[in-house]
């Protein structure tokens, strides 16, 4: 089954709430899809995609260190990127579906650390995607992934006592996550994403 196929069926089974079919459908071995640290651009997108909903997969059964062997040598990889990215760069656009991916592939990461309790550097995952999303969001707007990153940054704040921040975090990831919702979706094109409801 190549990359492109894995990533249609994983998503199918997500959008039909479907998580034992979408649990069978993740790749068996995370180490042959590529992870974009020796440049390998076929199929990255797709690639990382898939790592990134394979990994949401994982964490929902419970599965953590699964989850990160599916994301966190992508996350290294794709850390760079995204802080040149906040430093002005401008990716092309053909790339911006590549950027999106990385930022989904990190925030999955953050995830990782936060169920190990490395509050601090999950903190950093988020809010470095925090600021890539700003920064795309001046050429697409990325409500599910800002949703989620502010979900994300509410669950740190939440564990480390911080409740009035993890208050404005939550309720900031429910008003994007409803914006996203409405949100019109071109009939040519799906939503960017699809998956299972975050646990904390």
């Amino acid at each position: 089954m190549t990359i492109v196929e894995h990533v249609s069926k994983l998503g199918d089974a997500l959008r039909n709430a479907d998580f034992e079919k979408a649990r069978n459908s993740i790749p068996d071995d995370p180490e042959s899809l590529p992870d974009g640290s020796r440049g390998d651009q076929a199929n990255l997108a797709a690639a990382l995609k898939l790592r990134s909903l394979s990994a949401e997969v994982c964490d929902y059964f419970g599965e953590f260190a699964v989850a990160q062997e599916f994301v966190m040598g992508a996350a290294v990889a794709a850390v760079p990127h995204l802080e040149s990215l906040c430093l002005g760069g401008q990716p092309s656009a053909s790339g911006r579906e590549i950027t999106l991916q990385r930022i989904w592939v990190c925030l999955q990461a953050g995830l990782c650390e936060y169920r190990a309790a490395r509050y601090d550097d999950a903190l950093s995952y988020f809010k470095l995607c925090e600021q890539a999303i700003e920064v795309e969001s001046k050429r697409e707007l990325h409500l599910e992934a800002a949703a989620r990153t502010a979900y994300s940054r509410g669950l740190i704040a939440r564990e480390t006592y911080d409740l009035q921040e993890a208050i404005h975090q939550f309720t900031r990831s429910t008003e994007l996550a409803y914006k996203a919702l409405i949100s019109p979706v071109k009939k040519d094109k799906a939503r960017s994403r699809c998956t299972p409801a975050p646990t904390a």
